[in-house]
This record gives structure tokens, C-alpha cells and sequence, in this order.
């Protein structure tokens, strides 16, 4: 079998631990994927999107001008400021498509960095919806799809309203490589202090205002030698470092975005992890990585609203305010809870219901 897929974005250091990579993980021999990588122009591509995966994987590097739509204050684009890279996109894509002549192609929602793609590339067409998307991008990925997967069940809800058929495949987290390790000792192979607490934000996915440094300083206030640790996007960082010393945060830690078998031991040094979104949908309907990493390495998780992860053990779902994410802190700290099962997010089980999935929609 051959399978063509459009990444959600370029491909970068986050790719080996990406939905898509744990997905297409050790499939059977017979499946072969490739991988369409449309990136604007300028931005290198990755070295080996291979390595760990266990799967045959070929890049496929499509090339498309840059767009300027976020420098000028649009927030999504529309399909006008798009037409140039959409038109280069969609004539690499057939041109692809032809060669691979592919059994299936999985799509998921690259529009907001060229356009959409042609509707037609394989036999049978999986959309795969991650985030909450503007109606008219909603509504032409599904109505493309001859099948939609989506990571929430209000995802898979809003799917169905369209006549396809749809399943839930949520985000998940390989259990074996995230499992707990002595915390004391993650710290130290962190460069941490090993005799406080941790508290940390791994990927920096947050709200806008940055309300949750504001909540972490009122918790220093109380208790001085817990050390604040945030990795990801340099850009981003810096942004929330500065605000973090504008309050007067101290023992803050700032790490560069790291390779994802790097980044795990962060994890595993975190007393407490955060995830501090909004009451928008695309927080409150999302199925977060991070929330799922967290709690398999052994960490309490403080969030806003997010409906997948409710009621599991290990969660405390707060308001997204400064005063109730600091209450959620020193809860999970003082009084920690057992970790719920995880066994529904493991990539294993996950991967087979998506191929077997895709399997069904490749069928004659």
C-alpha cells in the first residue's frame, strides 16, 4: 500500500514527536508512506524524517512562496492572499500524485501557509482534523474527505454533519518512553535543583496574556524555591521570560526547542506541568500532546478547560485566570493525585485504529 501525506506545516525538530510520526510508527511492511513537505521558500528542509520510526518514509520537498498575511495583522488568511502559493502547491501536488499514484492520501489543514490543496490525489482521501478550523476551511477539508478523523469528539461531531463517515483518534504518548523515573534524578541530568519543586511549560502552547507567570509568581510568593522551567520556540520564550522578570519571577530556566527524545527528561522532572489556554474552542476543544506526556512521565497537569482530559486523575482543571491557576498549583503540589489510565492514549492502540482506518477507506 501507498500512502501520501500532508503534514498540518513544514516539517522541523518537532516532527519525531508529532501525531503523524507516531501514527505511520512501525506499520506493516507492505505500507510505504511518503510525506509531501510543502515549506516557503528559504526555510530548510529536515535531514531525516526516518530515523526511529520503524516505517519507510520518502520526503517529498514542495516548495512555495512565503506569505506576509500575519505582518499585516491578519489573523487567518483568506483564500485571496493565498492564490499564489495554493496554485504552485496544487500543480506539485498532481505532479506527485501521478508519479506515486498513491491508494490513499491522508490531508489535514495546511491552508493558512498555501492554500488548499487539489481534491483529488488518491483513490480514497482521509482528512485528519487537529484543530478547530474557520468554517470555510472546515468545510471544504471535509467535504474533499471520504472519511474524517478527528482528535476530540466535538471534532468528530461537527464531521459527521457533512455525511461522511467519522472516527475518533485522539493525540496520544508512547508510554514506554515517557514513563517515570526518580525525580530527584531527572533534575540533576536536567541541570535542575533536585531539592524543590518543578513547575514547566513544555512547547509554550498559552494563552496570549501570559496570565499563568503571573499565577507562578503568586506561588513563589508562598514558596520561593520552586524552579520554573520553560522549553520551546526561542522567539516565544523570550517573550515570557521578559514578562516573568517584569513581575519579578525568579529561578526561571529557559531552554531552547530540543530534539523530542531530548526534551523527555524535562518531563520527567516536572512535579507540575501546565497547560495554560483560554476558554476559546481551540483550547477548550483540543486534544493536547503535552497533557498526555505529562501525566505518563509521572506529572500532576494544571489546565484550563480542555473537555478530553476531564476527570482524569493527575488533572486540575482551573479557570484561566492568575488567582485560579495559582490555587491549581499548590494543590497539585501539596496534594498530588494518582495518575488515571492512560491505556486509551497509547500510541499503539491509537495507530491501529487509525491505519485500520485508512485501510478501510483505500479499499476498492
Amino acid at each position: 500500500m501507498t500512502l501520501l501525506l500532508v503534514p498540518h506545516g513544514p516539517l522541523g525538530h518537532w516532527w519525531q514527536g508529532s501525531r503523524h510520526f507516531h501514527l505511520l510508527a512501525h506499520l506493516p511492511s507492505d505500507v510505504h508512506v511518503h510525506v509531501a513537505d510543502v515549506r516557503p521558500s528559504g526555510l530548510p528542509a529536515p535531514k531525516d524524517v526516518a530515523a526511529g520510526c520503524g516505517t519507510p518514509l520518502t520526503l517529498h520537498t514542495i516548495r512555495v512562496p512565503r506569505t506576509f498575511y500575519r505582518r499585516l495583522g491578519i489573523k487567518y488568511p483568506g483564500p485571496v492572499s493565498l492564490f499564489l502559493p495554493q496554485l504552485i502547491q496544487r500543480k506539485k501536488l498532481r505532479a506527485l500524485a501521478r508519479e506515486l499514484q498513491p491508494d490513499a492520501c491522508v490531508l489535514t489543514s495546511n491552508h493558512h501557509i498555501c492554500g488548499f490543496p487539489p481534491k483529488s490525489l488518491a483513490h480514497r482521501t482521509v482528512f485528519d482534523y487537529l484543530d478547530l478550523s474557520p468554517s470555510f476551511v472546515e468545510r471544504w477539508y471535509c467535504k474533499a474527505a471520504t472519511g474524517i478523523v478527528g482528535i476530540t469528539p466535538a471534532l468528530v461531531e461537527r464531521a459527521t454533519q457533512y455525511g461522511k463517515t467519522a472516527i475518533l483518534v485522539p493525540n496520544g504518548v508512547d508510554l514506554e518512553l515517557f514513563k517515570p523515573v526518580a525525580k530527584d534524578e531527572a533534575k540533576v541530568a536536567c541541570g535542575l535543583d533536585p531539592n524543590g519543586p518543578v513547575v514547566s511549560l513544555i512547547g509554550l502552547t498559552c494563552s496570549d496574556d501570559f496570565y499563568f507567570i503571573d499565577a507562578l509568581r503568586l506561588v513563589q510568593a508562598r514558596q520561593p524555591n520552586i524552579t520554573v522551567v520553560l522549553v520551546g520556540s526561542e522567539d516565544r520564550g523570550r517573550r515570557i521570560a521578559e514578562r516573568a522578570y517584569r513581575v519579578g519571577l525568579s529561578r526561571l530556566v529557559v531552554v531552547r526547542p530540543l530534539p523530542h527524545h531530548k526534551v523527555v527528561p524535562y518531563f520527567q522532572a516536572s512535579d507540575v506541568g501546565l497547560y495554560p489556554g483560554n476558554l476559546d474552542p481551540y483550547y477548550v476543544e483540543a486534544s493536547p500532546l503535552k497533557i498526555a506526556e505529562y501525566l505518563a512521565a509521572g506529572a500532576q497537569v494544571v489546565t484550563s478547560p480542555v473537555n478530553l482530559f476531564r476527570g482524569i486523575s493527575g488533572v486540575w482543571t482551573r479557570k484561566p485566570t492568575s488567582e485560579d491557576f495559582a490555587e491549581g498549583i499548590r494543590q497539585a503540589l501539596s496534594h498530588p493525585q494518582p495518575i488515571g489510565d492512560l491505556s486509551e492514549f497509547d500510541w499503539r492502540t491509537l495507530r491501529q485504529r487509525f491505519l485500520s482506518f485508512v485501510l478501510e477507506a483505500a479499499a476498492p
